[in-house]
């Protein structure tokens, strides 16, 4: 029972103090502590070496020896017997060795029990104690006893049985002790290979603290690192603030500057109000002045009719003049002297005019060469008939002369002069100076704004310019056929283009035949700089004996205007370009995805043939779309100081020469009269070709 409690402590954890008040009640029963030792010997012997186990041995030996005092007090006779009751149980203790493998438990029915024969062994134990190093019944040696024991032939049969019982189990307390060695020395190869695994292990340790000492060493430094960094990013932050403290600044500076603008743009709204308001007045006054133009030209018919009486006289003073010619001469010198002075005060009129600002102001040219001799009579080689005829032309210059000064006089302005029909065509006339050369549509005299308000600051400022001289415009850009004759005649090398095929490329191949797609002789030339371009109008001009050139920037305005003031014809309706233009549209975005495209198709990617779309006003085709065209001007970042008399700018940056009108390229800002471009002289592109304009004057 007591091994049972034992056991459930050593392997249930039941409370020691269970396993004490079980022990005390056992002694209390009456239980033998002798056996109670065995017992808790026998579990110490396997291993289980508890400290508690020690307080237990404590309270036994003390019962022990308690039971042994008593029972000396009560009988001492049967003390001896006591005695080797008390040896008879030790030996009947099962022998173990001391070195007992651990973990290892014997079973109950390996005790062996001896049944010794204490009264011969106390024979035996007498006899010995005569002699002076007697030995204590627990030195005495079980294998001498058992030499002694076996000679004796004339013990009983029961007691050798007991003695080799005894022997049999010292035997296999020797193999057990055999086997706890070997056992031992087992676990000591596997105590030095537990230690090798420690000392490794703390080694392992000890570089597991030095990589760690080691990391915090480089966190330290990460974290020095990150602190500068973060006083860094600081400082960056302090001076973007203060960036940003002195753009707020600069914005402030700049809103009040932009309201100082939008009141000097409010004030020049007023003014242009005024200034409109004064246009229409001059405008009243203009069409006023034609009226009395009108009035005047009747009038001047008038004085025709007069002047055809005056030939009726001049024959009467012809006859006089016959019979006096001091007189004749004398009629010729004051002749002479009214011509100086009608002369004189014609240019003053003309002065007078310009510095009044009327537009259409003409100088008024009268030679006697201009008014034919009427009325002759006689033989032209008579003396008399040739005097008769020069004496008449010069009374009816005379009288024209009176009468136009009368004009002026009572007028006081100049009558805008008319060229003969013969010399200047109508405006809208389409003239050739020769069967191959390109087709020149005549524009109308006139004025128009130019610039644009809303656009760019390289598009401003709006101003007005007079176009008073006039002029002939190609009616398309000049076609591959207008172009081969120059090429032919010339032999000019123009190889090398950039070209478009996803991007903008310099193709050295490329030229004027080979744009990079392809063409007729019906399309415009590309592939040409404005050098090209000014080579090509010098050739024209020797081949035709006119003077063709390029247009200047404020002409080619004007006729892509054409007298109106839309920069576009199709004015808001963006679905219409189309029929007005080659432009960037449907056609162009399937081909090159992700353009800026108009919301319409014209059917053409790249150039489409010269009068494949609607002319404009003045009869002109492709002034907007298809090719950039070539401008005689000089490049300006602006029109601050631009003539306002339709010439060209001639000073400037003349290495960049001004395009106009936009191509099949461009995007749907970019097509529209006002916008303006530029590209160096040299430059060859097949966006870009040529427009011509014909002085129709010296």
């Amino acid at each position: 029972m007591f091994e049972k409690v034992l056991r459930a402590y050593e392997t249930h954890g039941i409370p020691y103090s269970d396993v004490l008040a079980r022990l005390r009640r056992l002694l209390d029963s009456g239980a033998s502590a002798v056996e109670l030792s065995a017992i808790l010997r026998r579990r110490e012997s396997i291993g289980r070496l508890l400290p508690e186990y020690g307080e237990l041995q404590t309270l036994l030996n003390e019962a022990i020896e308690q039971s042994a005092a008593q029972s000396a007090d009560a009988d001492p006779d049967g003390a001896q017997a006591g005695m080797q009751s008390t040896a008879s149980t030790v030996v009947a203790m099962p022998i173990q060795s001391s070195r007992a493998p651990a973990f290892e438990e014997e079973s109950p029915d390996e005790e062996v029990a001896v049944d010794l024969d204490f009264e011969a062994l106390n024979e035996a134990v007498s006899r010995e104690s005569e002699s002076p190093e007697r030995p204590r019944a627990s030195e005495l040696d079980p294998s001498a006893l058992a030499r002694r024991l076996r000679p004796s032939e004339e013990r009983a049969p029961a007691r050798h049985a007991a003695l080799e019982s005894l022997t049999r189990s010292y035997e296999r307390a020797k193999e057990a002790e055999s086997a706890a060695a070997t056992r031992a020395a087992a676990l000591a190869t596997d105590l030095e290979a537990a230690r090798s695994a420690l000392k490794a292990e703390q080694n392992r340790v000890l570089e597991i603290d030095k990589a760690l000492a080691s990391s915090v060493a480089t966190s330290d430094a990460v974290r020095e690192q990150a602190l500068q960094e973060s006083q860094r990013h600081r400082a960056e932050l302090r001076a973007v603030l203060d960036s940003l403290a002195e753009r707020d600044a600069a914005v402030d500076q700049l809103r009040h500057s932009l309201g100082e603008r939008d009141a000097r743009i409010k004030a020049l709204c007023e003014e242009r109000a005024g200034l409109a308001t004064s246009l229409e007045a001059r405008a009243e006054a203009a069409a006023q002045l034609e009226a009395e133009l009108r009035a005047a030209r009747a009038h001047a018919q008038a004085v025709s009719l007069e002047l055809t009486a005056s030939q009726e006289s001049a024959k009467a003073l012809d006859a006089q003049l016959r019979r006096g010619g001091s007189r004749l001469d004398a009629a010729r010198k004051e002749l002479d002297a009214t011509r100086e002075k009608s002369g004189t005060y014609l240019e003053l009129l003309r002065t007078r005019a310009w510095r009044r600002g009327f537009d259409q102001n003409r100088a008024l040219e009268v030679d006697a060469r201009d008014v034919p001799a009427q009325g002759e009579r006689g033989d032209p080689r008579s003396p008399r008939a040739g005097r008769a005829a020069r004496t008449i032309g010069w009374v009816v210059v005379t009288a024209a002369l009176i009468g136009l000064v009368w004009l002026f006089w009572h007028h006081a302005t100049v009558v805008p002069a008319e060229l003969p029909a013969a010399a200047v065509p109508s405006p809208g006339s389409v003239i050739r100076d020769c069967p191959t050369c390109p087709a020149m549509t005549v524009l109308p005299v006139g004025r128009f704004k130019q610039g644009s308000v809303d656009g760019p600051a390289f598009e401003q400022p709006v101003h007005w310019v007079a176009i008073d001289r006039p002029i002939a415009m190609s009616t398309n850009p000049m076609t591959l056929r207008d172009f081969e004759q120059f090429i032919t005649a010339t032999r000019r090398d123009m190889q090398g283009c950039d070209t478009y095929d996803g991007e903008w490329k310099h193709q050295p191949d490329n030229s004027w035949e080979q744009p990079g797609f392809s063409q007729t002789g019906m399309h415009p030339v590309t592939c040409v700089s404005w050098e090209d371009a000014e080579a090509y109008a010098k050739w024209l001009s020797t081949k035709t004996g006119h003077r063709y050139r390029l247009p200047s920037a404020a002409e080619w305005e004007y006729a892509a205007r054409a007298g109106g003031e839309a920069a576009q014809p199709w004015g808001t309706d963006a679905q219409s370009a189309c029929t007005h233009a080659n432009v960037a549209d449907a056609s162009a975005a399937l081909h090159y995805p992700g353009w800026a495209v108009f919301p319409c198709d014209d059917g053409y990617v790249y150039t489409a043939p010269v009068g494949a779309f609607k002319a404009n006003a003045f009869g002109l085709n492709d002034m907007l779309g298809n090719v950039l065209q070539w401008t005689e001007d000089c490049w300006h970042p602006n029109y601050a100081g631009a003539p306002v008399d339709g010439s060209a700018w001639s000073d400037g940056d003349c290495s960049q020469h001004e395009l106009r009108g936009g191509s099949w390229f461009s995007a749907p800002s970019y097509v529209r009269a006002d916008y303006r471009d530029h590209f160096p002289a040299g430059y060859r592109t097949s966006s870009a070709g040529i427009r011509l304009v014909r002085d129709l004057q010296p």
